[in-house]
């Protein structure tokens, strides 16, 4: 640890577990308060100035990671107490919840985010582009809420000819409204 602080050489191997700092990435919230360093990820293979990572696959970075951001992963000991023990907790895609509904939104600086309720109970705020495997949760949302624009990866090309008008209690699938009546 104190090679590390004073920027000594890193003994990372092959097959070590190393945490990843949160400096260069460009995470959500307050600067404060997200960790520092994250997933103690497992290195598949060392390079000159840099380790190869196996990330989740929710994370999505190069896996090719500076050896500046990285630090040894020393796993904790049973008489730790359980204060001690900082692991962060990044599901892969095959743990990642499903979405019961979508209860509520609201607009921040530059973007709309969404409360979303998870199948097993949580209450997140998220992005429309978390959503794009929950298709049809958000069509039924968006569709309670005229007003809101429908994500491009949403939207369903128009037919031409007779059928190109759309009945708006069809479904939510071109939210503009029409300047002159």
């Amino acid at each position: 640890m104190t090679q590390q602080m004073a920027g000594m050489e890193k003994n990372i191997t092959e097959g070590d577990q190393v945490w990843l700092s949160t400096k260069p990435l460009t995470l959500k919230g307050n600067t404060k308060l997200i960790p520092k360093w994250i997933s103690p990820s497992k290195v598949m293979e060392c390079l000159t100035g840099a380790c190869h990572l196996h990330l989740p696959s929710t994370m999505c970075i190069h896996p090719v990671i500076n050896l500046s951001f990285l630090k040894v992963f020393i796993s904790p000991m049973k008489k730790d107490p359980p204060w001690r023990i900082k692991q962060g907790i990044i599901k892969t895609a095959d743990e990642e919840g499903e979405v019961r509904e979508i209860l509520k939104h609201h607009k921040t600086k530059r973007c709309r985010e969404y409360l979303v309720f998870w199948m097993d109970g949580d209450q997140t705020w998220e992005l429309i582009h978390h959503l794009w495997n929950t298709p049809d949760v958000l069509k039924d949302y968006l569709h309670h809420y005229p007003y809101l624009s429908m994500p491009h990866w949403l939207c369903r090309a128009q037919p031409q000819g007779e059928d190109s008008v759309r009945n708006w209690d069809e479904g939510p699938y071109d939210r503009r409204i029409p300047l002159f009546l």
